[in-house]
C-alpha cells in the first residue's frame, strides 16, 4: 500500500520515516528562484544517499539513482493539476501528493 509522505509548507524541512523496515531521513527544499521542490535522501546514520532530486509529477524520482542502501520502492508525485506544475503551495493545497510505492507496487 502506498505511503503518503507529508510535505510541510516549510521550504526547508526534514522528515524521518520508516520505509521497508529501515529508517530514512528525507530533506525537502523549495527553490524559490526556479519554483520547484527537491528531495534528498539520507540513511539512518545521516549518510547522504542522494541529494536535490527535483520533484516532478508522475515519474519515479529515484529511478536513475538507486543503490543497495536505498529503499526498495520509489517515490512518485501525484498531481491533480492538468499542467503537471508543482508549485510552492501544491502540497499545502493537496493538489500534489508525494507517495512512496513499495517494490511490489512499482513492479
Amino acid at each position: 500500500m502506498a505511503i503518503l509522505i507529508p510535505i510541510k509548507n516549510d521550504p526547508n524541512h526534514t522528515l524521518n520515516i520508516e520505509l521497508d523496515s529501515k529508517i530514512f531521513k528525507l530533506w525537502f527544499l523549495y527553490n524559490s528562484n526556479f519554483d520547484y521542490w527537491s528531495i534528498s535522501l539520507y540513511d539512518e546514520n545521516d549518510n547522504l544517499l542522494v541529494s536535490n532530486i527535483k520533484i516532478v509529477a508522475n515519474y519515479p524520482l529515484m529511478f536513475t539513482h538507486k543503490n543497495e542502501n536505498f529503499p526498495l520502492g520509489d517515490f512518485y508525485c501525484e498531481i491533480s493539476d492538468v499542467s503537471g506544475k508543482i508549485t510552492r503551495n501544491s502540497f499545502l493545497s493537496q493538489e500534489a501528493k508525494l507517495v512512496y510505492l513499495t517494490q511490489e507496487e512499482t513492479g
